[in-house]
């Protein structure tokens, strides 16, 4: 997997009861998955919910909750604050991931999220020379103060 970007498209689902896009890949330990997001709705500002579900090795839940509220945006009637989610992979291994939108108990009104940004950065691990070189450099430094004794 490249650095910054989910393979391919997201599939997405529509259950009767919400909706949500979907998407299977392999994740390290430390891997980090983010994305920018906004709730819109034309129910009442705690009537539905934004979720997040990671499921491989373990399995990650988490509720998104929105702030800010305003005049909607593209034919909604309220609207979040963009916000900001990320999510640190707790062990390797091959993941889905769902993120997605439950409708609660209702279908008279619609409730949508924007996404924006989703990518999922690999964490960092020094290169095999950086550590080589930082061996060398604490080797000269032991060598060059057991030659002052």
């Amino acid at each position: 997997m490249q650095n910054g970007s989910l393979p391919s498209s997201l599939d997405c689902d529509y259950g009767g009861f919400g909706a949500y896009l979907g998407q299977e890949f392999d994740a390290e330990d430390g891997d980090r998955l983010s994305f920018l997001y906004q709730y819109l709705t034309d129910d009442g500002t705690t009537s539905d919910q934004l979720f997040v579900v990671l499921m491989g090795p373990s399995i990650v839940y988490a509720d998104l909750n929105p702030v800010g509220w305003t005049d909607g945006v593209g034919g909604f009637r309220i609207a979040s604050a963009p916000s900001s989610f990320s999510v640190d992979f707790p062990s390797s291994g091959h993941w889905s991931v769902f993120i997605g939108v439950g409708q609660a108990n209702d279908t008279l009104a619609s409730t949508g999220m924007l996404l924006d940004d989703v990518k999922l950065s690999n964490r960092a691990v020094p290169e095999p020379g950086s550590l080589a070189l930082l061996g060398v450099g604490l080797a000269g430094l032991a060598f060059s103060r057991r030659r002052r004794q």
